[in-house]
């Protein structure tokens, strides 16, 4: 390295010191943490921030323009309203390599099934003459006879 990239290193290092990132040390150093990093030196936490906030100045960056494509152009006037999608997100991180997808989507009638079922089977264990024996729930016990329940 030459003289004068020393000199710039070591005076972006000392900027470091006086930069209030937009993501907090506290936060970078408890993921540092959680990956196995730890340091106590504020200029690689602030530095690891600085490059966190330009990835996602980045993201968002792509993810609007994104947007705009969809949009087509079609707002007009001096207010054009852009609403960030998952897919305009998922195209622009896909990029950089990361994809993201919607979760599954769970119906109600699913939920009301699974408690119904929880209701029979807490009703049929309040019968004296069926019991649960053991760590199968698939097995009951009637008058002292083990057979399996149907489901």
């Amino acid at each position: 390295m030459e003289e004068n990239d020393k000199q710039e290193l070591a005076d972006f290092l000392d900027s470091l010191e006086d930069f209030t990132p937009a993501i907090p040390d506290q936060v970078i150093s408890y993921y540092l943490q959680q990956s196995g990093f730890k340091t106590g030196d504020t200029r690689v936490l602030r530095l690891i921030s600085l490059a966190a906030q330009k990835f996602i100045s980045e993201v968002c960056t792509d993810s609007m323009h994104f947007c705009e494509k969809r949009t087509g152009g079609k707002q007009q006037g001096k207010e054009r309203r852009l609403v960030l999608s998952t897919e305009d997100l998922s195209n622009s991180l896909r990029e950089y390599g990361i994809n993201i997808h919607k979760p599954e989507y769970f119906s109600d009638s699913l939920v009301n099934e699974q408690i119904s079922t929880n209701r029979a089977t807490s009703s049929s264990t309040n019968n004296p003459n069926i019991a649960q024996t053991g760590n199968n729930p698939n097995t009951t016990t009637t008058n002292n006879v083990q057979s399996p329940t149907n489901e």
